[in-house]
């Protein structure tokens, strides 16, 4: 529901929900993700965040806040080489904040650079993160009383169980 909304909101050609681990840590896995027709996801579901890509979730992280790069391949917190391996034009990502670090990020990608993100998608969007993110607490909560599987296995391993896709 996150990505659809999200993707809704920013009409990105791809959008991913990347959750952490386990809270305050380095290692980020793509939970969910939408990306359209004819596009190719930049991360797949279930797999973990380009080592590169460590750079501008740090930013985030510092920032507290949302963060646009207009031109992905000119930004220092991009490597140009996987900028152009993934068509990176413009990236946008959210930090959805947790307890103890950065519980993860929205991260969007258009192909082609675009000159802003209309500043009522972005509060919008950043709203979304926050809610979600104080959603997601709760439900890593629950699952460590309940001893159910943690959320970031979810993609690789309970969805099949499940029925879900992601």
């Amino acid at each position: 529901m996150i990505t659809d909304v999200a993707q809704t909101l920013v009409g990105a050609d791809d959008l991913v929900l990347l959750l952490s681990d386990t809270p305050g840590s380095t290692i980020y896995r793509v939970f969910a993700s939408r990306t359209l027709p004819g596009c190719t996801p930049m991360i797949p579901l279930g797999e973990a965040r380009q080592p590169e890509a460590g750079r501008m979730l740090q930013a985030a992280l510092h920032s507290q806040g949302p963060l646009f790069l207009e031109d992905a391949r000119q930004s220092p917190l991009i490597n140009s080489e996987m900028a152009t391996r993934f068509r990176l034009g413009s990236v946008f990502l959210v930090p959805l904040p947790g307890e103890g670090g950065l519980l993860g990020a929205i991260a969007a990608r258009w192909t082609e650079s675009r000159s802003a993100v209309d500043p009522v998608v972005v509060r919008a969007l950043t709203l979304l993160a926050r809610q979600s993110a104080h959603t997601l607490v709760r439900l890593r909560a629950s699952e460590d009383r309940m001893g159910l599987w943690p959320l970031s296995d979810l993609p690789e391993h309970a969805a099949a169980h499940r029925g879900f896709t992601g």
